[in-house]
């Protein structure tokens, strides 16, 4: 049964560089859809009707900014009152009208109040707010007096060290409520995005452990106070109502801490630096961090230069972000391109403010409460790119597994192929010649197809060692041998011949196949292949073909080794005249017999041609060559299978009857000797008949080594001698006379 596609094939490459690039694409367009609903809402709230300005700011201390209204500005930087003279155009109050109130965008003033007779004179401050203002303020709103009509003059007073840019507005009650829902919807967008995101930081810190999810949190907090203490709401809370206490002042370390936050989370997102350049922006960082911290303690001697050290912390923000998002950018770092983006955009909302502050763009939603929008934009960015960390960290570990993974399969698929090696080696030499090839392919099969699965198999050779071999699996299945012949059995030899593995689809009813063709390379005058079908369309991958052609290379070698060892033992074992085993492997067959404890008999026929030297002399050695292979072959074809002939020196012949006793061995020595009688020799148109004398010894307990057997029948052979000839003689247990010449 075909087994799961194994990983780091082509194939397997190939599905998940797929599967990767649609994560990705799906992950983008899911971001971007996000952007374009927070956008769409965000500019639902922001792109209202700006409040209408009814009567002209005549600043005795302003200047007029271009053809809008007047403003009134504090510098900042030590300027800390100005005034100016609002002059008021209003109609007579009609019963059906909304009270009519004052409308000043609320910005960090230490105080704002209108003088005017009749006018109450109420003092309101960003730091330190009322609580009839509201939980969530949008302006300072000064109610105009029923009574006051016509043309009047009012003078606006404003204290604080923080550079502001005051525009009145007079509007209606109904309108300023709602330019105070719009805000206050805002506003509501800003907390909430900071709280959820330092919310799932939370969450992912608890369930991965990961520092900086923790980092991440910390930044989203400390953006949610900063971005609650510009817009004055942080001081209604009475918890944090002593923080108004330090005025402007507190705002710059919320920005400083925000900044040494902010910069610590790019830095992980730029993960790739040296350990000397992480170092450095780490010390920013923390001085950063440690400059806020010094300013929230509210030091006297720090006042004058809190403004000074947090523009020069915010421009050092800058270029470390600028920089660290370059370099994640570079590295191609999750989310990188997003991240830069709306940094930058994130720098020109806050450009766009504080010109606002000093009267130089108008004070719109968008300017107002962008930079809060992007930096909430950017957070959520940053948090998307942590959480891919996590993704990363989990491919890293997957490749880290599959690279385990792939190195065990290595090691199996080489511990199977020296298994093969192995045994091929072992298994191969005890075969008889004819079943090497059989069984060499069958262990193939054996160790192959655990590695490379595969549901049908089949070896194809002709030619192979002057046989044609088919070998399938499982051993009594053979579709795959079906239609061998004609247009079929070309095409796979074809195949064989490029030497390389292919593999192409089989469809048949109701199924379809993968069959790969592996080329067997059997020498010049033969071919084969490797045929392995998989059933659903499932492709072998280069791996497997690559591991099936080794093992099939493999098997050839340890196939062609054995044949080659098989015929060169041959070789050592047989007599190069006769044929028949020589004297060195008949006594080592008979050292083997001895060393075994064996209760079955054993004999030994010790066989001598009568007169032969008279042939060589008178007829030549090649007619005694030729009588020598006659009575062989006359000998070998009296004998039973199991029977050895062996030529043991000159014209001696030895035989050896394993089983035999002493009357069966006296019966094949008759029987051998009828033979050689009755056979007639032709040479160069002369008749010869040749005799043999036999001489018969049955292996006796007295017998100590192979030599005291093959001594007795020599002895035997030579009383046959003695005899007459051409007769047969058996030895006693003890036979103590010589050989004679």
């Amino acid at each position: 049964m075909a087994t799961p596609e194994p990983r780091h094939s082509r194939a397997w490459h190939s599905r998940v560089w797929r599967s990767r690039a649609w994560h990705s694409a799906a992950a983008a367009l899911a971001l971007a859809l996000l952007l374009a609903l927070f956008a769409l809402v965000v500019t639902w709230l922001a792109d209202a009707q700006a409040p209408t300005m009814r009567g002209a700011l005549a600043s005795e201390t302003a200047e007029l900014v271009d053809s809008r209204p007047q403003a009134l500005t504090l510098p900042g930087y030590g300027r800390r009152h100005a005034s100016a003279t609002l002059t008021l155009d209003l109609p007579p109050d009609r019963a059906d009208d909304p009270r009519r109130v004052i409308w000043v965008p609320r910005d960090p003033v230490d105080a704002l109040w209108i003088q005017a007779p009749g006018w109450p004179g109420t003092r309101l401050g960003f730091f330190r707010p009322r609580a009839s203002e509201g939980a969530l303020p949008a302006a300072f709103v000064f109610p105009v007096p029923d009574d006051v009509s016509g043309e009047v003059q009012v003078e606006l007073h404003a204290s604080g060290a923080m550079p502001v840019a005051l525009q009145a507005h007079v509007l209606g009650e109904d309108e300023a409520a709602r330019w105070q829902q719009r805000a206050v919807a805002l506003n509501v967008v800003v907390y909430s995005g900071c709280f959820m995101l330092a919310l799932v930081a939370v969450a992912l810190f608890w369930t991965v452990r990961e520092s900086f999810f923790l980092l991440l949190f910390a930044t989203c907090g400390v953006a949610g106070f900063l971005f609650a203490a510009v817009n004055g709401h942080l001081y209604v809370f009475p918890a944090f109502a002593a923080y108004g206490l330090l005025n402007g002042q507190g705002l710059w370390a919320l920005a400083l801490l925000f900044g040494a936050a902010l910069t610590a989370l790019m830095l992980q997102l730029a993960n790739g630096r040296t350990r000397a350049s992480r170092a450095v922006v780490r010390w920013i960082a923390a001085a950063l961090a440690g400059a806020g911290v010094m300013l929230m303690l509210g030091l006297e001697p720090l006042v004058p230069w809190a403004q000074y050290v947090a523009l020069a912390g915010c421009a050092t923000v800058v270029a470390c972000g600028i920089w660290l998002l370059a370099i994640a950018l570079r590295q191609r770092a999750i989310m990188a391109l997003p991240a830069i983006l709306l940094f930058v955009l994130l720098l020109v909302a806050v450009a766009a403010r504080i010109a606002v502050s000093h009267a130089l763009l108008p004070d719109t939603a968008w300017t107002r409460f962008g930079y809060q929008l992007a930096g909430v934009a950017l957070l959520a960015v940053l948090a998307l790119a942590l959480m891919g960390r996590i993704g990363m960290y989990r491919q890293q570990r997957d490749d880290e597994r599959d690279a385990r993974a792939e190195s065990d399969r290595r090691m199996q698929r080489e511990a199977g192929r020296a298994a093969l090696a192995r045994v091929l080696q072992v298994r191969l030499r005890e075969l008889a010649p004819t079943d090497v090839e059989w069984t060499a392919f069958r262990l193939l099969f054996e160790y192959l197809l655990p590695h490379v699965p595969a549901d049908r198999a089949a070896v194809i050779v002709h030619g192979y060692h002057g046989r044609d071999v088919l070998v399938t699996e499982p051993i009594d299945d053979q579709p795959l041998s079906v239609g061998l012949e004609g247009t079929r059995l070309l095409m796979l030899k074809r195949q064989a011949l490029t030497g390389r593995p292919l593999q192409h689809a089989v469809e048949s009813p109701g199924s379809r196949a993968i069959e790969a063709v592996v080329p067997v390379a059997v020498g010049p005058q033969g071919w084969g292949v490797l045929l392995l079908q998989r059933h659903g369309g499932r492709e072998f991958d280069d791996d497997e073909l690559t591991l099936a052609a080794e093992f099939v290379r493999l098997t050839v070698l340890h196939a062609d080794e054995a044949v080659a060892t098989q015929a060169l033992r041959r070789t050592a074992e047989r007599d190069a005249l006769t044929g028949s085993h020589n004297r060195r492997s008949i006594e080592q067959w008979l050292a083997q017999q001895f060393g075994r404890r064996q209760s079955s008999p054993l004999s030994v026929l010790f066989i001598d041609i009568d007169h032969f030297k008279p042939v060589n002399d008178r007829h030549g050695h090649a007619c005694g060559d030729h009588c020598l292979r006659s009575v062989a072959m006359a000998l070998r074809g009296a004998l039973d299978e199991q029977d050895l002939l062996g030529r043991y020196g000159g014209e001696e012949f030895i035989v050896l009857l394993p089983g035999s006793d002493l009357s069966s061995a006296r019966t094949t020595a008759e029987r051998l000797r009828a033979a050689v009688e009755a056979r007639e020799i032709d040479w160069q148109g002369s008749h010869h008949r040749l005799t043999v004398s036999i001489g018969v010894a049955t292996r006796d307990p007295s017998d100590a080594s192979p030599a005291a057997l093959v001594e007795r029948a020599d002895t035997a052979m030579y009383e046959a001698k003695r005899g007459g000839r051409n007769q047969v003689s058996v030895s006693p247990a003890s036979f103590g006379e010589r050989r004679i010449s």
